[in-house]
């Protein structure tokens, strides 16, 4: 495995040694820092896989303090560097919840087993903990299908009860004028119930449709298209030539790139981009799919992003950022989105760094190419 590494030491020497180590072992150094300023740079331009981190750096940079901001806001596994073995050092160091811990000096096959092994255990809490999320929001996903099945015939009935009195109304003679505007309004916000209503049954678990393998490219730029509703937002979409065949349901991935888009221009961005590639992933790869060929479909904004506390609920039922109304709101989009993608055998990841917009990368497994 090609691990990418970022070393914070403060001490030069030290780490242009560390540094040299890890190239002959065959990783990639992604940077070599001695603040938590510069480290939580190089880790928003160039995330590596693990964070060597000295616990003590210079004045006033605590690695602890740095390494609990790095767990909280990326979740990159820290091995901790340190001339310290004591007691007090460790139980600081513990804090962090670091994966690893090497006391200087070390020797080349120290430092090597004491990554390995942090990045396999990494490696397993993902898996575990992805398993986890998996279960309680198929769980939430199932329950709020079965109250939105339960409820929704009687709710159509009685808005269609409601709309039939009030066209009835609209026919009678002699009726005010304002009274004919209030009728109009009414009937608007019924409709509006009614679309409420379907996107709510849209929860009921999809099969994955019938699929085939047509053209993604077309599906992804008919889909963009402004007449969805994408009012001053005219998205750009790119797709790559030779993009590997995929079996995909063209309305339901449909549905989920115009959901993406919906939610970019509400979130107010001025552009949105949707791009179509080729890529290869590896094993303890960030989706956590199994290593192999897919076909990444990214949309990507410039909007206000998606706050950090928010990121770990945006796909369970219900939630949303957004003002709740008729229109908006909801929290539906992005679960259909999950549910489509997972019974077409993908994922579905997303990156949001503070005020730079929101990057939804959908991956779709490539057929076997002949």
């Amino acid at each position: 495995m090609n691990a990418r590494i970022l070393i914070v030491e403060d001490e030069e020497i030290l780490a242009l040694g560390t540094e040299s180590i890890l190239r002959e072992i065959g990783w990639t150094v992604t940077g070599r820092v001695s603040t938590g300023q510069e480290a939580m740079a190089s880790i928003h331009s160039d995330p590596p896989d693990l964070v060597l981190m000295d616990i003590c750096l210079g004045p006033g940079e605590d690695g602890v303090e740095i390494a609990l901001r790095i767990g909280e806001e990326h979740r990159i596994p820290v091995v901790f560097l340190t001339a310290f073995a004591d007691e007090a050092t460790l139980r600081r160091a513990k804090l962090a919840s670091p994966l690893g811990y090497v006391v200087k000096p070390f020797e080349q096959d120290e430092l090597q087993a004491a990554i390995e092994v942090a990045l396999y255990n990494h490696a397993i809490g993902q898996r575990l903990r992805a398993g986890e999320e998996n279960r309680l929001l198929l769980g939430k996903l199932e329950s709020a299908a079965l109250l939105a099945g339960g409820i929704a015939h009687d709710f159509n009935n009685l808005l269609a009860a409601i709309l039939m009195n009030i066209e009835m109304a609209r026919a009678c003679d002699g009726l005010p004028h304002e009274a004919e505007d209030f009728l109009a309004e009414a009937a608007r916000a019924t409709d509006a119930a009614a679309d409420l209503v379907a996107r709510i049954t849209a929860l009921r678990p999809h099969d994955g449709g019938t699929r085939s393998t047509g053209d993604l490219g077309a599906i992804l730029r008919e889909s963009a298209q402004p007449e969805f509703g994408f009012s001053g937002c005219h998205p750009e979409v790119f797709v790559s030539e030779n993009l590997w065949p995929v079996e995909f349901d063209a309305r339901q991935i449909s549905q989920v790139v115009r959901n993406l888009v919906a939610n970019a221009v509400e979130a107010g961005s001025p552009s949105v981009t949707v791009r179509a590639d080729n890529i290869t992933l590896a094993e303890g790869n960030p989706s956590l799919l199994p290593a192999g060929k897919y076909v990444r479909i990214r949309v990507s904004d410039h909007g206000t992003g998606i706050p950090l506390g928010s990121l770990p609920k945006i796909f369970d039922p219900y939630f949303s950022t957004k003002i709740r109304g008729s229109q908006k709101g909801v929290g539906l989009g992005l679960t259909i989105c999950l549910d489509i993608v997972r019974k077409h055998g993908g994922a579905i990841t997303v990156e949001s760094p503070p005020e730079s917009g929101a990057t939804f990368d959908v991956f779709l497994p490539a057929l076997a190419l002949r």
